[in-house]
Formats: C-alpha cells, sequence, structure tokens
C-alpha cells in the first residue's frame, strides 16, 4: 500500500509539472482541438499545430481532454487512434517514435497502401477516416431524457396478471422506454460471412440492468446501459448510454439526466456490462461500465476494431453522478487501458486485501486507491491471463473462495476451460491447477520480491 501511494504521489506532481509549464517557461496556451472533442494546450514554440482557439466552455466531459505542452499535437492524436484501432504504440506523447512508426506501417499495408515512413498530416487524416466510432463521447442531457412512459406491461398467455400467491403481489412501476429511428446499413454477424443484405432499424435494448443507491436518498434505485443493436456498425444518431432511473418512493422508478453532475450524458458507441461499488469511499454507490467498442465484420475479408475506453462514475456529495473515467490509468487523457480491448464482463471487489474494492474487466486488472482513481495491474495476473484475449472473460465475479480474506476472481473465459484466479498476491504466481473436468483453480501462489 506504501508503495502505491508513493507512486501515487509522484505521478500526481509529474502530471501537473508537464501541464503546468512550457520549456521557455511559459503558461501553456488552453485551446479546443478542430473537431471539438477535446482539449490542448499548446506553447509558442508549437509551430505544427493547426489548432485555433476557442472561448467559452467545452461541450465535451472531464475525462476527454488533452495536456500537450511538448511535442507535436497531430502526431498526438494520431497515437491515441492507432491504440484505438490496436496499433498499440504505448502512451502517446506527441513524439515520432519508432514505435509510432511502424505501427503507421501496419496500418498502411493491412489497407494496401504504400508509406515513406515519414510523419506528414495526411496520416492523421488517413486515420480519421478509418474510424468506425465519431460520435462524441458526451452530449447534452437530452439524450437521457424520459421518452414515453409504459403504465403497463401487457404480458402474454393466460390472464397471468390476476394470479397472485399469497407471497408476492405483481406490482408493475411506470417505466420510460427508450426508442430508436436511425437505419442500419447491410451487416455481417457474428463472421464476415453471415451478412445481411439489409439493416432495418437500430434496436435499442438494455444490455445490463444493477440497483444501486445512486443519488444517496436510501431508496434504491435502477441503472441500464443502454446499447443498440446491430452493435458491429458505425452509427451517428444513437449512442449507447447508461440512465438512471431514481426511484421517488411511489412505485415509480424516473428516468432522471439530472444526476449527472456536469450537465452532460457521458456517450460511447456500446456501454456493456457495468458492477456498483463504493468506489470512492465516500459511502455511497458509484457505477463502472465496461465498454465493448465496434468489431466490424467485412465480407470474406475479416474484422477491424475500434475500441473506446471504460466509463466510471463516482458520486459527490450533493447526490449526482460525475464522470471520472480520466481516474483509470491508461484514460487520463481520454486514451485506452494498456492491452485493454473490450469487456464482455465486468465485476469489482477488493483483491488486494487494502480494504477498497478493485475492478477486473476485459481481461485487466485495475487496483483501487480508496478515492476511485485505479492504476493497471495487469502485469500481476497469472501468465496466460495477462494480454491473452482468449482469456477474456465472458462472465466474472469476485469473492473469497479460499477463505483467506481476500478476493479472488473466477472467470468464464473464452476457451474450453474456466477458471478461478487467486489474486490476494500481487507478485508472481505458481501455476498449480487443480483440474476438473472443465474447471480449473488456480491456487494461492508464492510471494516473490
Amino acid at each position: 500500500m506504501k508503495k502505491l501511494f508513493i507512486i501515487f504521489i509522484l505521478s500526481f506532481f509529474s502530471i501537473q509539472g508537464y501541464a503546468g509549464s512550457c520549456p521557455d517557461g511559459s503558461d501553456p496556451v488552453k485551446s479546443i482541438s478542430a473537431d471539438g472533442t477535446y482539449f490542448v494546450y499548446n506553447c509558442g514554440n508549437n509551430t505544427n499545430n493547426n489548432v485555433t482557439g476557442q472561448s467559452g466552455s467545452s461541450t465535451i466531459g472531464q475525462s476527454i481532454y488533452k495536456t500537450i505542452t511538448q511535442g507535436d499535437a497531430e502526431i498526438y492524436e494520431a497515437q491515441m487512434l492507432l491504440n484505438r484501432f490496436s496499433y498499440h504504440v504505448g502512451s502517446p506523447n506527441g513524439q515520432w517514435t519508432s514505435a509510432t512508426q511502424s505501427a503507421i506501417q501496419r496500418f498502411y499495408q493491412e489497407s494496401d497502401q504504400s508509406f515513406d515512413g515519414k510523419w506528414s498530416s495526411q496520416i492523421l487524416s488517413d486515420l480519421k477516416d478509418r474510424r468506425l466510432i465519431t460520435m462524441p463521447r458526451s452530449g447534452p442531457l437530452s439524450f437521457a431524457e424520459k421518452d414515453e412512459m409504459l403504465d403497463e406491461i401487457r404480458l402474454k398467455g393466460n390472464d397471468i396478471l390476476k394470479v397472485e400467491k399469497p407471497w408476492y403481489k405483481l406490482n408493475q412501476l411506470k417505466f420510460a422506454v427508450v426508442t430508436s429511428n436511425e437505419v442500419s446499413p447491410p451487416f455481417c454477424y457474428p463472421t464476415p460471412q453471415d451478412c445481411s443484405d439489409s439493416g432495418g432499424i437500430y434496436t435499442p435494448e438494455p444490455s445490463n440492468i444493477v440497483a444501486g443507491d445512486f443519488n444517496g436518498d436510501g431508496l434504491q434505485d435502477l441503472a441500464i446501459a443502454w446499447e443498440y443493436m446491430i452493435h458491429t456498425t458505425l452509427r451517428k444518431q444513437t449512442p449507447s448510454h447508461v440512465r438512471f432511473y431514481l426511484n421517488d418512493g411511489n412505485n415509480n422508478l424516473i428516468s432522471s439526466p439530472d444526476i449527472y453532475a456536469l450537465g452532460e450524458v457521458p456517450l460511447r458507441h456500446k456501454l456493456y456490462r457495468m458492477t456498483v461499488n463504493d468506489f470512492n469511499s465516500d459511502g455511497q454507490d458509484d457505477l463502472f461500465v465496461g465498454s465493448m467498442g465496434v468489431i466490424m465484420r467485412i465480407k470474406d475479408k475479416g474484422m477491424i476494431n475500434d475500441f473506446e475506453p471504460n466509463l466510471l462514475l463516482l458520486s459527490t456529495k450533493d447526490g449526482k453522478m460525475e464522470d471520472a473515467s480520466h481516474l483509470i490509468e491508461g484514460q487520463e487523457n481520454g486514451g485506452m487501458i494498456k492491452d485493454y480491448k473490450f469487456s464482455h464482463a465486468t465485476t469489482s471487489g477488493d483483491v488486494n486485501c487494502d480494504g477498497f474494492a478493485d475492478i477486473y474487466t476485459g481481461a485487466v486488472l485495475l487496483i483501487n486507491d480508496g478515492t476511485g482513481r485505479f492504476s493497471n495491474k495487469s502485469r500481476d495476473l497469472p501468465q496466460g491471463i495477462y494480454g491473452n484475449q482468449k482469456a477474456n472473460a465472458f462472465a466474472s465475479t469476485i469473492a473469497d473462495f479460499n477463505g483467506d480474506g481476500c478476493g479472488d476472481v473466477a472467470i468464464h473465459p473464452n476457451q474450453k476451460n474456466n477458471k478461478c484466479l487467486d489474486v490476494s498476491k500481487r507478485k508472481t504466481y505458481a501455476k498449480n491447477i487443480l483440474r476438473t473436468k472443465d474447471f480449473g483453480l488456480l491456487r494461492q501462489g508464492q510471494y516473490e520480491s
């Protein structure tokens, strides 16, 4: 715990110093990017930045901003896009690195184009054209305003509404529904060979539903991650978002977009599995949502990807929920967690015995410092799990299975055998696996310095 605290302090001062001054000692000039999706901090000697300053407040959330005071803003943005497309270049820094050059080389090779190995603004333009996700990462509260209200759901079959037992009574809540009128193009799913010539209307679906007291009034509320299917194509009008349905105490769950502290709704292409816990240690429920991004199937060719950051919403003292996605290592400036692609399962619990709820999502392990700031400790996972997307869980949970007081991660990976991972020790783990026909238990390994 002491090591984590020291690292946090050093990182804090490093970030503050980096964004606080230019090489000549002057303060950087804050402006908004040309496409309006992030803040840019430019020094006077940055001659390659074609970003014009704009006055007024931004329409984006806290989680989407840059703090560039060195390097080239265009190269930085290109590096961000390369990471989204799984051409990993490490942490974006605005510098023309060999990793960046190699990633761009692969990008052009896979699109059957030539590349001379030199940076140009055309590269950024080509990367932007390659995007499968173009919608902003946040939008007005109207995205989560209540639509038409359904007073009653008509159930099929016999007159089930009149059937009651001594131990239950059917009570239907008034509920806001979500609609769509955006037309989908032709698509292929689940494989590049399974193609439809017509798409139809994108269908809104509640991909995950969780309960929690999100406004601190002592009543149980609902949070629903609304997605739109088919999810493997580019959309522009129907961003995935979380709606909070607050309990009014009178058998109603009311869609309440005003719970968002910043006056805007975080948006993604596909928000998926959710987990509720008190991540910032204030005694109120918080919410983490794993994102899926886009995995587009192309007929007879294969698949291309465009992934997005996950969503972290932390409670505030005045009963609001605030976008704190930037508190996750790798997502500080709207970027990606290292080695993260997509999250088909998400769970939370205390895996390192420090009393704070941690997160396992998309084959990555995020360790909480107790304030809602998460460090990527995926390298502490057992060999064969870390960095292995085939081990990306389709289902997972955290509980103390071996009785040592620490949380263990049980996952159902995308392969034949299930595995139960004891991650109560945060160093190296033994490969002592007890196997049954379809289940393996990774026993507690030795702690190595």
